[in-house]
């Protein structure tokens, strides 16, 4: 049952905000386990993000929606939190489940991008947690998922 949940998601279309490029490779091949054929639009930092999603209007990307958003704290022009700040006061955007990915263990980021609007904050690279599931987990939950019909 639950395999046949993940072959029908071939839509997913997966923006990832991350400027490490190993860490973007690590996230990508995660969430491609579980969900194989996702697509993924791959960003360096927050200005980019905002630029793709027509957030920051830019004469050379169209705009786009992606089903979910997974989320560095930590980029260079813009922090996370003010890219989350951003999101979620555009009415289009403010449903869009954002995944919050930190190496950082502080308790204060952690309720600082919740309170932001964040659907979840995860350590990189947790062993406990299998991001590719909690990936697929809200990617599931989405409204832009039911009407795909995944």
């Amino acid at each position: 049952m639950g395999s046949e949940l993940i072959e029908r998601k071939t839509d997913c279309h997966i923006l990832l905000v991350e400027d490490n490029p190993d860490h973007a490779e690590l996230i990508s091949i995660s969430v491609s386990r579980v969900i194989p054929h996702c697509l993924f639009s791959k960003v360096k930092n927050g200005e980019d993000a905002l630029k793709i999603m027509g957030i920051f209007p830019s004469p050379h990307v169209p705009d786009f929606r992606p089903d979910i958003i997974i989320l560095d704290v930590n980029l260079p022009k813009m922090s996370g939190a003010v890219v989350l700040k951003m999101i979620r006061f555009d009415p289009r955007f403010d449903q869009l489940p954002v995944v919050v990915l930190s190496t950082s263990t502080q308790k204060e980021e952690m309720e600082t991008m919740l309170s932001l609007g964040a659907n979840a904050y995860l350590f990189k690279f947790d062993e406990k947690i299998n991001l590719g599931w909690e990936i697929f987990n809200f990617v599931g939950k989405s409204e832009l998922a039911v009407e795909k019909g995944f």
